[in-house]
């Protein structure tokens, strides 16, 4: 499946990995675009490469070009290129400085585009004498010019494939149902594909399947991309989760009243008005805790325990899954603070996602939302408390809200605002030029 552009697919699936893969999931995919502008010295082992797109300015799509220095005046001009990407044209303007000599005006645009300029990964921001630029290190033997899409790509290996650099970013979003991933995958995802220059594809299991067997697991990946179980780099993984007691009620009530998305829909226990607590007394089905082990399987795989009912192994898998291929995992009441990091983090694909959300109607701020849930009295509430497979996973979703408090805390600023960068690249050697 050849992507040209950036790419964002969302579907539901299951594990990809040895012993992980999601059980749903939004797949996103990146793929730098052709514009990339690539130079090289070849007196050095490394490629220039830049993109307006793939080392964008935190101020906009913009550049820094040069500088003038007034020496009667002390004034120092920076001027900036203002690039509009879908006209292809552009528009000059400046800002002013103020500098005691023309060595130190330089240094200060230099400093202040360096402080402004942000190199998405696997770019490293380098600063010369006369520029500040995103490189990328590789070894000029191994990299040859594409004459088809005028790109520097790795040499092709004997089976066909290409080790190294690969522009091509996933993103898989193994979405679990009622936490709120309707409203992300609609009212965000889709929303921002044109304007940000992905595409967005749902993967249809036969039958809704709950997994996918090794067979269709291969063949998927070679239909999309390749990574980690086949001998190739993973995708990035990220999700939601949502209280456990909230989110089985939520799909209780769901399929019983419905929702705001689909309102003509007849669900599947329409007509049926027995509350929660009526159920639990009852001890039907539907409300059964076997029903509440959901989001451990989702983060835990495919091994045979992970469907386990109560399964310690199974619990432990998920949260060592979480921790070490899951780039984010947020929580359905802090959907907001979820896609704010998630559009400083990967803002190839969530650049603009906040200021989208929060100009959204009610409605579509909130699709799916179930029509009608009815609180569970305290007698069920201490009965549910007291079930181990409630407590599980209960711990595992704790586990992962205090993932995510703890990454928020260390990016956010007491005025809401985002951290500045905390590091930068000196000490070259050898310099370059």
């Amino acid at each position: 499946m050849e992507s040209k552009g950036t790419v964002l697919l969302l579907f539901l699936i299951t594990s990809f990995f040895a012993g992980f893969t999601p059980s749903s999931a939004n797949l996103y995919v990146r793929q730098i675009p052709n514009n990339l502008i690539v130079s090289s010295n070849a007196s050095k082992e490394l490629f220039n490469v830049t993109s307006y797109k793939d080392c964008a300015m935190s101020w906009g799509e913009e550049d820094l070009i040069a500088f003038n220095y007034n020496s009667t005046s002390k004034e120092c001009f920076g001027y900036k290129f203002i690039l509009k990407m879908k006209k292809g044209s552009g528009s000059e303007t400046s800002y002013l400085l103020t500098s005691s000599s023309e060595d130190k005006c330089q240094g200060d645009v230099m400093a202040d585009l360096e402080n402004r300029l942000e190199c998405m990964s696997p770019f490293t921001m380098i600063r010369t004498k006369h520029s500040v630029a995103c490189y990328y290190m590789m070894k000029k033997e191994e990299y040859t010019l594409d004459n088809q899409s005028n790109r520097y790509l790795p040499q092709a290996n004997s089976d066909g494939t290409r080790s190294g650099y690969n522009p091509r970013k996933v993103i898989i979003y193994n979405r679990v149902p009622k936490t709120g991933s309707t409203t992300f995958t609609n009212a965000v995802a889709y929303d921002l594909c044109k304007k940000n220059g992905f595409h967005s594809i749902h993967l249809n299991m036969t039958k809704n399947r709950y997994s996918m067997n090794i067979v269709d697991q291969r063949t998927f990946v070679d239909n999309v991309t390749a990574w980690n179980e086949f001998g190739y780099l993973n995708p990035i993984y990220i999700n939601m989760v949502r209280e456990p007691l909230d989110r089985l009620l939520s799909h209780y009530y769901f399929l019983r009243y419905g929702d705001n998305y689909r309102i003509g829909l007849k669900r599947s226990r329409a007509g049926n008005n027995e509350t929660f607590d009526e159920c639990v007394e009852r001890k039907k089905k539907d409300c059964d805790m076997k029903m509440m082990w959901l989001q451990i399987p989702y983060f835990c795989g495919t091994h045979s325990f992970c469907t386990e009912v109560g399964s310690k192994l199974a619990l432990d898998q998920a949260k060592s899954n979480l921790l070490n291929h899951y780039l984010l995992v947020g929580t359905t009441d802090r959907l907001i603070d979820f896609i704010a990091l998630l559009e400083q983090v990967l803002p190839d694909f969530f650049h603009g996602a906040l200021d989208h959300y929060n100009t959204l109607d009610e409605n579509r701020a909130h699709l799916r939302y179930t029509k009608k849930k009815i609180p569970p009295s305290e007698q069920t509430l201490e009965i549910v408390r007291n079930d181990p497979i409630y407590q599980m996973e209960k711990e595992f979703y704790d586990f992962a809200k205090s993932q995510f408090e703890e990454q928020w805390n260390r990016v956010k600023l007491k005025d809401g605002s985002f951290i500045p960068k905390q590091f930068h690249y000196e000490k070259i050697k050898p310099p370059l030029e």
